[in-house]
């Protein structure tokens, strides 16, 4: 059973690292033109192209180019066959709702791209609007991947690894799982450093005008895999040497482990009701004690 969970899980957890080095991977040079044969002439299989005026009605007088883009019967519906035209209207009340070929109509969809045209310019850009590739989404996709970026899988499989291998210490009487430990910690340690390093290096789309890194998704298996480190590397340090693990593999475990500060809110202080609290006596001013100290 361990064997087919250790495998299973560290090959989710691997795959982040093969999804970044992928991404990252250099482009093969082209070859020169130079380099190929040079390419024998192709036999023509299309009729060759028409010679006739294109800026000429059908009585022989010549139109301007505003006339012909404006000149009816020159657009691919006009040109359809009445049989056609029938066919292609029943298809569509079949197919499309009224709401939806009005929302498709020509003067919406219009309407639609000035708006957006509009939100460009004064800077009111939507997120998740059209065209738009923010930092999170570009970055979720490399790291866990398409097309389905499933969060809960790397963080059980992280979780999995991690209380496994701890409790194998009172558990794993014959000392299977010990084994694995060393390749399970170089992997999360790998893994983390590769993911921390990728996040810096990844550029801003030019259409992320926020330009905003927050990458929730991906800092929540981050926090898992730090999370199964920090148990492993703890429980099992007494034991490095045996295990074949050196000081510098314990010291970059650790500092892959550590986590960032959480940054809390700052505390607002509200003021206590005045109602029913005494406050503290006052000194009396230097007059009053003045008169005092005459009377006495």
């Amino acid at each position: 059973m361990w064997s087919q969970i250790y495998v299973l899980c560290l090959g989710i957890i691997k795959g982040i690292e093969a999804r970044i080095d992928e991404y990252e991977k250099k482009p093969e040079p082209e070859k020169s033109a130079g380099d190929d044969k040079k390419a024998e002439p192709k036999q023509r299989v299309t009729a060759p192209l028409k010679e006739e005026p294109i800026y000429q009605s059908k009585t022989g007088a010549k139109m301007g180019r505003r006339e012909v883009a404006r000149s009816p019967g020159h657009s691919p519906a006009a040109q359809l066959s009445p049989l056609a035209k029938k066919t292609f209207i029943n298809a569509r009340d079949k197919v499309l709702s009224k709401e939806q070929q009005e929302a498709l109509a020509p003067e919406k969809l219009l309407s639609q791209f000035q708006q957006y045209g509009r939100a460009l310019l004064t800077q009111q850009y939507i997120p998740g609007s059209w065209f738009q590739q923010e930092f999170n989404r570009r970055f979720t996709v490399v790291v866990l991947g398409t097309p389905y970026a499933e969060l809960s899988l790397y963080v059980n499989a992280a979780n999995a690894l991690g209380l496994l291998a701890v409790h194998s210490l009172a558990e794993d009487k014959f000392g299977n799982v010990h084994r694995d430990v060393p390749a399970i910690i170089r992997t999360l340690t790998g893994v983390i450093t590769k993911i921390e390093g990728f996040k810096t290096r990844f550029p801003v789309h030019w259409t992320d005008i926020n330009a905003n890194k927050a990458t929730p998704e991906v800092d929540k298996v981050l926090d898992a895999l730090k999370t199964a480190l920090g148990q492993v590397v703890g429980e099992f340090e007494p034991y490095s040497a045996d295990l074949g693990l050196s000081m510098k593999d314990v010291r970059v475990a650790k500092e892959a482990a550590v986590k960032p500060p959480v940054e809390e809110p700052p505390l607002i202080m509200e003021e206590a009701p005045r109602e029913g609290i005494r406050e503290a006596p006052r000194d009396p001013p230097r007059e009053a004690v003045r008169e005092m100290a005459q009377v006495r």
